[in-house]
């Protein structure tokens, strides 16, 4: 508990830990499966750099995974996303890639990186010297070059309504066009989000230009 903290008990910072991430990655799609019921599945997809086996352990089986430290300060696009958007990076401590123990206690990764795709499953377990069991069940070439990562989990709590989710991740996220997010098949957009407000401002060289504010609740 000490090591994920408020990631594990937030709904709202583990959706935003979940798509960062994705952001991180150099995805330009995510999509966002959300469940309208505890018992159902729920799923983050995203279509960003991936993992091999190797890096995925490496970087879940560390604790306090430096991602700054060990991957740079930029994000890493796909090579197949050209041109590269400017894009800051989110994560430096590692822990939001457990975000998904908010609801469930344990989840699955599916990761595809360089022709090959790795399937794991995390376990919370309740143990101080080993928060967590990292096991992978599936580690195959495919026919095709594909890349991104997929986190899912049936979920048993932390369940919020859609259109709260949707309502998050639209204040953080919807600042950079290059990255395009979907919840349940819906494209999320300034006009789903509350707190919208537009501004038009006069130039003093005679154009007009319309400010878009987000009321974020933080």
């Amino acid at each position: 508990d000490d090591h994920v903290g408020q990631i594990k008990t937030d709904p709202k910072i583990a959706v935003i830990e979940l798509i960062a991430n994705a952001s991180d990655a150099g995805a330009t799609e995510v999509s966002v499966q959300w469940p309208l019921e505890i018992g159902q599945s729920m799923s983050i997809a995203d279509n960003g750099t991936g993992m091999t086996k190797d890096e995925f352990i490496t970087r879940w089986e560390t604790l306090c995974f430096d991602r700054r430290k060990t991957l740079g300060k930029e994000v890493l696009f796909p090579s197949d996303v050209n041109p590269k958007p400017q894009r800051s990076l989110f994560g430096k401590s590692g822990k939001g890639r457990h975000a998904a123990l908010c609801f469930a206690d344990e989840y699955i990764v599916d990761t595809r990186k360089e022709g090959r795709q790795t399937v794991a499953k995390v376990v919370q377990l309740h143990s101080s010297d080993k928060p967590f069991s990292v096991s992978v069940i599936k580690d195959v070439q495919l026919g095709v070059n594909s890349h991104g990562t997929t986190v899912s989990a049936n979920t048993t709590k932390g369940l919020l309504p859609e259109n709260e989710i949707i309502e998050v991740i639209g204040s953080k996220f919807l600042i950079d066009p290059s990255f395009k997010i979907s919840v349940n098949g819906k494209v999320v957009a300034l006009t789903a989000i509350e707190g919208i407000k537009t501004e038009e401002v006069q130039l003093t060289d005679g154009r007009k230009i319309t400010i878009i504010v987000v009321d974020s609740e933080g």
